[in-house]
């Protein structure tokens, strides 16, 4: 049953469901806590948005749900297993269904191996059955033709190809989550929209379901169907992106949402509350007590420095962390 902390989650079982998470690093002060008492859930086909400036844990997450690091505490339930609790055996198992793209396409792929290893190597190590038809197949589905590119290595590609390869690769074991880690951030503005799209495209043609990370809130807003923001380390407000880009309830999901540029318009996004980011995020390595922000909030209170606020429902599936919570108009 989920807790105060956790009152978001959808009781009905979930592709991704993360419970309670705890991930610290060594540090020359001693340990330091990046995630902390962090907890969402994806369902099946659906993408999550994870959003939030850089250095607050985003990636940190990411790369905990498929192993890189390890939790400290707290579980990561994908179809019900407890990958924090599985044996290695066990985790390789699950490892083929969930499948990462990294943000530097380039240096993501290993610069001695040609194009059909790339795509290979994963299959082999999973033993997966595949012949050249296949990797074709595959290559074709991201928009590359395997006749150009199969027998080049990856220093002869640019940018946009190499992330579309990183996806050809990941497709291949046809995982059922797909984690992206800021994909478009090392990209031309041009090829962004592109690769955007191809993400669209796959998720809509195999039905799986992504969680996307990005500092890009106008990124998020295109491809998500909830958002989660992130502030150092914990979740401050989770909900559909509608309600999240135009019922902004915590004051740093406001602040986002006002440096967002609307495209149509070529004005900001219309708030009730106009608030301007100022300052650094605060340390890991000493945060603030009470809630994290109040540092960087207009309307800190002195309870906000006493007590966490705990996520608390402002909508139909909206929920934030704040004491006061900003109530939108409409």
């Amino acid at each position: 049953m989920a807790g105060s902390g956790n009152a978001h989650l959808r009781q009905a079982a979930e592709l991704l469901k993360i419970q309670n998470l705890k991930v610290e690093f060594a540090t020359p002060k001693g340990k330091t806590e990046i995630i902390s008492d962090f907890s969402i859930d994806v369902g099946d086909s659906e993408v999550l948005g994870v959003v939030g400036e850089s250095g607050c844990g985003k990636s940190t997450l990411a790369k905990t749900i498929v192993q890189i690091n390890k939790a400290k505490s707290g579980s990561i339930l994908f179809e019900g297993n407890d990958i924090v609790a599985l044996s290695k055996t066990q985790a390789k198992l699950i490892s083929k269904e969930i499948q990462m793209i990294f943000q530097d396409p380039i240096s993501s792929l290993n610069p001695a191996k040609k194009i059909r290893n790339i795509i290979s190597e994963p299959l082999k190590i999973h033993k997966v059955a595949f012949d050249e038809r296949s990797i074709n197949e595959t290559l074709s589905k991201v928009g590359l033709d395997a006749n150009i590119v199969l027998d080049r290595k990856p220093r002869q590609f640019s940018g946009g190809q190499c992330q579309r390869i990183s996806i050809a690769r990941a497709l291949g074991l046809s995982p059922k989550l797909l984690i992206c880690d800021e994909p478009v951030s090392a990209l031309d503005v041009s090829i962004q929209a592109q690769i955007l799209n191809l993400l669209i495209d796959i998720k809509d043609e195999f039905k799986m379901s992504m969680l996307f990370i990005s500092h890009d809130l106008s990124v998020i807003k295109y491809i998500a169907d909830r958002i989660a923001v992130m502030y150092l380390g914990k979740l401050c407000e989770v909900g559909s992106t509608d309600q999240v880009i135009l019922k902004s309830s915590h004051p740093y999901t406001q602040a986002l949402v006002d440096s967002v540029l609307d495209v149509n318009s070529g004005s900001s996004i219309k708030t009730r509350h106009k608030i301007e980011l100022k300052g650094e995020i605060p340390s890991f390595t000493k945060p603030p007590s009470g809630c994290r922000f109040r540092l960087r909030c207009p309307f800190a209170q002195p309870i906000c420095e006493q007590d966490e606020p705990q996520i608390r429902k402002v909508g139909e599936d909206h929920f934030v962390a704040c004491h006061f919570p900003i109530m939108q108009n409409g």
